[in-house]
C-alpha cells in the first residue's frame, strides 16, 4: 500500500511539474512600454526648438538703477562670485521692468550666455560687442517680489535661443542721482563738492600717478589745503589704468599696484581701499577721462561697502598746475640728403609706453597699422625712463639719457641710426612738450651724404595696439587689443586676442574678439618671424566676434599672422594678424604682454 501511495505521489508531482513547465512555455508577452514623456520644465532654456534644459538656479539683485539676473542649469548657490561653467547673465535698467525690449535697439541692456548647447558664447552689448541678429527680453513683476523673465534671441547662424524662468528680488526705491555736477552721494544722500583738483606726479621707479582730491569746503585751491580740511575724498591711479579711458573694476586691479588708493573722510564716513586690501569695499567701478585741451579730469566712481552702503563720486577736477599750452607748430617732415630735398607731412603718428620707456613714431603715410611703419618714410625715437605723458628735451650730441633714433626713407635709401654709442657727427635736439614733438637733426658725414632733418608735429597719436575693419581703404575701429593668450595645449594651436586687460587663461578668453587657429607645425614658423597663412595652412581659421572665417569660404580671400617680436623671458610679444575679403578685411596689431599655455 505504501508503495502504491508513493507511486501515486510521484505521478502527482510529475504532473504538477509538467503543468508548471507548460505554464512557463505559454507565458504571455508583457505589453510594450510607453515611451517616457520628455519633461516639461517651467524654468528652462532650449536651442532651436530642441529639448528643454531645466534652469535649476536663479539669482537676482538690484545695483542702484540696474537689475542683475543670473540663471544656470547647475544646482547650488548662484551669485556674482560663483557663476560656474554654464550661465546666462542679464543686466537691465530697473525702469525697463514690465516692458518688452528689442535687444538690438537697447544700448543699456546687456545679455551674455555661456552654455554647452551653444558653439560659443553669445552676447548683446557685452563688453561693447553684440553677437546676435535680433532678440527680445521681457521682465515682469508678478508681485510678492517674484519676477518672470522671457528671453528670445536669433543667433548669427539663424538658430533661435529661448529661455523662461522666475526669480525673486526685492527692488528698492532708490533716489535718482544726477548725471552732472560735483557731488559725493552716500546711500543716495548728496554732499556737494565745492573745491577739487588733481596733479600728475612722476613717482620714482613706479611711473606717473594721478592724485585727485575733493572736499565740500569752499574756497580751497591747493592740494594741501584740501587734505588739511579734514573733510575730503582722495583717489590715486596710475597712468596705465586710465590711459584708455575705460571703466576700471577696482577688484581686478593687481594687488601689486602701489598707485591705487581711495579714501573717503567726511561727514562721519571713514573708508580706505587699496589694491592689496579690499576689506572695506565689496565692489567698485571707476571711469576717468581727461580733456586734451583743458586738462580737466572727469571722474565717475561707484562703490559698495562690505556693509551694503553705496557711494558715488561725480566731479570734474582741474589740474592744480596747468602747463602752458604749446604753440601750434603745424605739421612738417622735411629732409635734405645728397641731392634729394623733401618737404613732407606726418600722415600717421604713434606713441607707445614700453617696459623700458616711451617710443614715438612719425610716418609720412597713413599706414594701415603700426606693423607697416617701415614701409614709409619715418622717424622712430625711443627714450628710456620716459612715459607718454612726460614733457622733456635732450641734446642729441651730449645727453646722458639713453635713446635710439632712426630716420629712414626706404624708397630712396636714406637710413640714419643714432644712439648714445653712435652719434659722431650728429647734432640737434629732440623735444616733447605736452605731446608736441619737435626734432632738429644734423649729420655731417664729411662727404656728400650729409643729412639735415626737421620735423614738428602736434596732432593726434594712435596706439600701436589696434584692430580695424577696412572697407575700401576706410578704417573702422573694431576694438583695442589688450590681452593675448597663446594656447599650444591641443593638436591645433590657437591665438586669443581680447579687449580686456589682464586676461591670462583660455577659459577667460571665451569671449575673445579674435581667435586664430592654425596647425601646430606653424609654431616654429611664427618664432622665426615668418607668416603663417591660409594659403600654406588650409585648416587655418580667423574667428572674429564669434564668426569663423576660412580661406575660400564666402568672400574670404585669405588670412595670415606673424610674430614681429617674441620675448619669452619677459613675456612680451608683437603680433601682426590680417583677414582679407573682397571689401578689404581686418588688420590687427598688438604689442605687449602675453601668456603661453602648453
Amino acid at each position: 500500500m505504501k508503495k502504491l501511495f508513493r507511486l501515486i505521489l510521484v505521478m502527482v508531482l510529475a504532473t504538477m511539474t509538467m503543468s508548471f513547465s507548460a505554464c512557463d512555455n505559454n507565458e504571455p508577452t508583457p505589453p510594450a512600454q510607453e515611451p517616457t514623456p520628455k519633461p516639461d520644465y517651467e524654468c528652462f532654456y532650449r536651442l532651436d526648438g530642441g529639448d528643454k534644459v531645466e534652469i535649476k538656479s536663479v539669482y537676482m539683485e538690484q545695483r542702484e538703477e540696474c537689475l542683475l539676473i543670473l540663471f544656470s542649469p547647475a544646482d547650488g548657490a548662484l551669485n556674482t562670485e560663483s557663476l560656474g561653467a554654464e550661465y546666462v547673465k542679464i543686466e537691465l535698467p530697473v525702469a525697463a521692468v514690465g516692458g518688452t525690449m528689442e535687444l538690438i535697439e537697447c544700448s543699456d541692456v546687456v545679455v551674455y550666455a555661456m552654455l554647452e548647447c551653444l558653439d560659443s558664447p553669445v552676447g548683446v552689448n557685452y563688453e561693447g560687442v553684440t553677437t546676435v541678429k535680433s532678440g527680445e527680453l521681457t521682465v515682469t513683476n508678478s508681485g510678492d517680489n517674484s519676477y518672470a523673465i522671457n528671453l528670445g534671441m536669433t543667433l548669427k547662424d539663424g538658430k533661435l535661443f529661448e529661455a523662461c524662468c522666475v526669480g525673486e528680488c526685492e527692488i528698492e526705491e532708490l533716489p535718482v542721482l544726477p548725471d552732472e555736477g560735483n557731488y559725493f552721494a552716500y546711500n543716495g544722500e548728496i554732499i556737494t563738492l565745492n573745491s577739487m583738483g588733481y596733479m600728475a606726479n612722476n613717482v620714482a621707479n613706479i611711473g606717473l600717478q594721478y592724485a585727485m582730491v575733493m572736499t565740500p569746503v569752499e574756497g580751497l585751491d591747493t592740494y594741501d589745503a584740501m587734505i588739511d580740511s579734514g573733510e575730503y575724498l582722495f583717489l590715486s591711479l596710475g597712468k596705465d589704468l586710465i590711459a584708455d579711458a575705460q571703466e576700471i573694476d577696482v577688484m581686478n586691479i593687481s594687488a601689486d599696484d602701489e598707485m591705487y588708493m581711495f579714501f573717503a573722510v567726511l561727514d562721519g564716513i571713514s573708508i580706505e581701499d587699496y589694491a592689496f586690501d579690499h576689506s572695506s569695499i565689496a565692489e567698485g567701478m571707476i571711469s576717468v577721462s581727461i580733456d586734451a585741451e583743458t586738462c580737466d579730469l572727469t571722474l565717475d566712481a561707484r562703490y559698495k561697502t562690505r556693509g551694503g552702503d553705496s557711494l558715488r563720486v561725480l566731479a570734474t577736477l582741474p589740474l592744480f598746475a596747468k602747463p602752458e599750452k604749446p604753440e601750434d607748430v603745424g605739421n612738417t617732415f622735411c629732409y635734405n640728403w645728397t641731392n634729394i630735398s623733401k618737404e613732407l607731412t606726418v600722415g600717421a603718428a604713434f606713441v607707445e609706453d614700453t617696459l623700458d620707456g616711451v617710443v614715438y613714431t612719425l610716418c609720412v603715410d597713413d599706414v594701415k597699422t603700426y606693423v607697416s611703419y617701415e614701409d614709409t618714410v619715418f622717424l622712430r625715437v625711443e627714450v628710456a625712463g620716459r612715459r607718454a605723458d612726460d614733457s622733456f628735451k635732450f641734446d642729441v650730441a651730449t645727453c646722458d639719457e639713453e635713446f635710439n633714433m632712426w630716420l629712414c626713407d626706404p624708397i630712396r635709401g636714406m637710413d640714419l641710426r643714432v644712439n648714445n654709442e653712435r652719434r659722431e657727427g650728429c647734432s640737434g635736439e629732440f623735444s616733447v612738450q605736452r605731446g608736441v614733438v619737435v626734432c632738429n637733426l644734423y649729420y655731417d658725414a664729411t662727404n656728400a651724404d650729409n643729412i639735415e632733418f626737421n620735423t614738428a608735429y602736434g596732432g593726434k597719436y594712435r596706439s600701436v595696439n589696434e584692430c580695424y575693419d577696412i572697407v575700401y581703404d576706410e578704417r573702422t575701429t573694431l576694438f583695442v587689443p589688450r590681452s593675448v593668450v597663446l594656447d599650444n595645449s591641443g593638436e591645433e594651436f590657437k591665438i586669443y586676442v581680447s579687449s580686456k586687460e589682464g586676461v591670462t587663461t583660455v577659459a577667460a578668453m571665451a569671449d575673445a574678439e579674435v581667435v586664430i587657429a592654425y596647425p601646430s607645425d606653424g609654431w616654429e614658423t611664427l618664432l622665426k618671424g615668418n607668416f603663417v597663412s591660409g594659403s600654406s595652412h588650409r585648416t587655418m581659421s580667423f574667428t572674429l566676434n564669434g564668426e569663423r572665417c576660412v580661406k575660400g569660404e564666402g568672400d574670404i580671400l585669405g588670412m595670415n599672422c606673424q610674430f614681429k617680436a617674441y620675448d619669452a623671458a619677459n613675456g612680451r610679444i608683437g603680433l601682426n594678424a590680417n583677414l582679407y575679403n573682397e571689401r578689404g578685411g581686418v588688420a590687427l596689431y598688438y604689442s605687449g604682454s602675453f601668456t603661453l599655455v602648453e
